[in-house]
């Protein structure tokens, strides 16, 4: 298949884009991820597909005009300067293999924008656990704001008195992070916070929510 150079063309288009959603797909499969990382990559991967068949304001771009990739490119230009058969023939072909990449990259576009909405509210809810924003007095989430509230059971004003009080422990002078900087990971920020007994409840509930699968199945 790789010998005739057409379909070649192909294969320098796809890989990337296999690679490049092989490497968000990674990004959900890890337990460890901070929310807000998966939030803004799966949003990025959107953008990066949109632009490259939509024009800024939103109209579709000629076929020949998207962003096939560099190197695509390359070989395109390669293979006409070089082709030895009839140029109406290898026209022909460049236009079918053209129109098949639009086709995939259309249907990638359709894929990631299909999972948009449910993820990325959820992950704009996770995000509000993240220990920057938790600490912060600026950018900490309203307690109404917070995801998945039934998780809370019967502890829900517990859990809302210790939200009120977290940003104003110095964290850095508590047994679990004394020895070692705040950890930028979520979930061991909460494992450290549900060491002292007045935030326990609420230590569980965001660990609850970390550790509950946000669906490898949304970006697959």
């Amino acid at each position: 298949m790789l010998l005739d150079p057409v379909n070649k063309l192909l294969f320098h288009f796809a890989i990337p884009v296999v690679h490049e959603f092989e490497r968000v797909n990674s990004l959900f499969q890890s337990s460890k991820m901070d929310p807000l990382v998966l939030n803004k990559e799966l949003f990025l991967l959107h953008s990066s597909l949109k632009a490259r068949i939509f024009h800024d304001d939103g109209f579709k771009k000629e076929l020949r005009s998207c962003d096939y990739g560099c190197k695509f490119e390359m070989e395109l230009q390669k293979y006409m300067h070089n082709v030895k058969e009839d140029k109406q023939a290898a026209e022909i072909r460049i236009n079918d293999t053209v129109f098949r990449c639009h086709s995939m990259l259309e249907e990638a576009f359709a894929q990631v924008e299909k999972r948009l909405p449910p993820s990325m509210e959820v992950f704009k809810g996770l995000g509000a656990l993240n220990l920057q924003k938790v600490l912060s007095q600026v950018e900490k989430a309203c307690f109404k704001d917070l995801p998945s509230k039934f998780l809370m059971d019967d502890n829900l004003s517990g859990i809302e008195e210790q939200y009120r009080r977290i940003h104003l422990v110095d964290w850095t002078l508590e047994p679990a992070f004394k020895n070692a900087a705040l950890p930028t990971d979520a979930e061991l920020f909460w494992m450290g916070v549900k060491q002292p007994q007045g935030f326990k409840e609420l230590a569980d509930y965001a660990l609850t929510c970390l550790v509950t699968p946000t669906s490898n199945a949304s970006i697959e």
